[in-house]
């Protein structure tokens, strides 16, 4: 089968451009309906910082990002009846958090002084702000934490 540098290039935009307009919009669902957010606009909410032990890269990290009660609040009208809160990765990985409202969780829009990058599984991670007492060399502790979220769903 012979195809030309014109239809394999034009399937590469295709597929690319795909992956660009997933990567620059999260999904927010709620009781009240469906909504895209500007990855941008998270960014620039992004006014928490601190520095974290990720158990994930062994090492103390700088993050900044959105406290997610910030953002659940900012965006989800009808927020004081959730009884949860939902989050689906790229690759479908879905963790449903019940106590999103301890104020101990971050979603993370930079590391290190960068914006994350798919690359960096990001654009967006959900992590915890204090690890408490738990081992972090046991990554299984850590099965809350998101990376490469797509979708956040409030749920009542």
């Amino acid at each position: 089968m012979h195809f030309s540098k014109h239809l394999i290039f034009l399937l590469l935009v295709i597929c690319c451009s795909g992956l660009l307009a997933d990567e620059s919009t999260v999904t927010l669902k709620t009781p009240s309906g469906e909504m895209q957010i500007s990855l941008n606009e998270l960014r620039e909410m992004a006014g928490s910082e601190l520095e974290i032990y990720d158990p994930f890269q062994r090492a103390n990290v700088p993050v900044r990002g959105v406290d997610l009660i910030a953002f659940i609040e900012h965006f989800a009208a009808d927020h004081r009846q959730a009884s949860a809160v939902s989050f689906i990765a790229m690759d479908d990985y879905k963790v449903q958090i019940s106590q999103w409202d301890s104020g101990n969780w971050l979603l993370v829009t930079h590391e290190n002084g960068h914006e994350l990058r798919l690359r960096d599984h990001g654009p967006i991670k959900l992590i915890e702000k204090n690890l408490g007492n738990r081992n972090p060399t046991n990554l299984r502790n850590f099965n809350d934490w998101v990376w490469m979220v797509k979708t956040i769903e409030v749920l009542q």
